[in-house]
């Protein structure tokens, strides 16, 4: 079975370099088959060409879109939509049977995908009030 992780964060940002693809090469290096998707800023790509050469040595495939901001609503919009059908195509060529999604707007995709396909959705999020709940009674 392959997992999708989908991140609005780029690979090549530094949520994707600190966070992200340290996870997503240990859990290739265990033997998870992993298909990341993500949106990537303009001008990376010297990072872009580092990543690919780690995730191909793993056997990890990536898939990139264009993360867009401009104009501003409609400039994430657009990359949210892109992000979205690349997501749906993903899935129905590989059989995908789990999503992984880091932050909200992937989220959504991860939501849409489990209740139109089936597939079983991991939301991994991190947020204040997230660490607030878990650890509210250290917070005396």
């Amino acid at each position: 079975m392959t997992i999708l992780y989908i991140t609005q964060d780029g690979i090549t940002d530094h949520i994707g370099r600190s966070q992200v693809a340290p996870y997503v090469l240990g859990l290739a290096r265990l033997g998870f088959r992993i298909h990341v998707l993500s949106a990537e800023k303009p001008g990376r790509e010297a990072l872009i060409d580092v990543y690919q050469r780690q995730f191909d040595e793993v056997g990890v495939r990536w898939t990139r879109v264009h993360y867009r901001n401009r104009p501003q609503v409609f400039g994430q919009a657009w990359t949210q939509e892109i992000t979205r059908r690349t997501a749906w195509r993903i899935v129905m060529s590989e059989n995908i049977r789990l999503v992984h999604c880091r932050s909200f707007p992937p989220a959504l995709i991860g939501h849409q995908l489990k209740r139109k396909l089936g597939a079983r959705f991991v939301f991994d999020f991190r947020d204040f009030l997230c660490r607030y709940w878990i650890n509210k009674d250290s917070w005396n």
